[in-house]
């Protein structure tokens, strides 16, 4: 979830709902944008902030559950 609060011109505050018998999270940003912080693999909190994020930008963010490495 993102609130209007979380959100500056070049970053967010993300935070998700727990996802049974999941190990970590993936987050991906669309379109890549070299420097980004807070996304990639392995992240084992419910929340991240993305940063390097450029100004007046749309981005779509993927969030997915990984189990077993999967």
């Amino acid at each position: 979830m993102v609130t209007e609060d979380s959100v500056t011109d070049t970053s967010l505050f993300l935070t998700w709902e727990s996802v049974a018998k999941a190990d970590s999270y993936t987050i991906g940003v669309m379109p890549p944008t070299v420097g980004t912080v807070g996304i990639g693999t392995g992240i084992t909190d419910r929340f991240t902030r993305i940063q390097g994020l450029d100004p007046d930008t749309e981005y779509t963010f993927r969030l997915m559950a990984v189990k077993d490495g999967k």
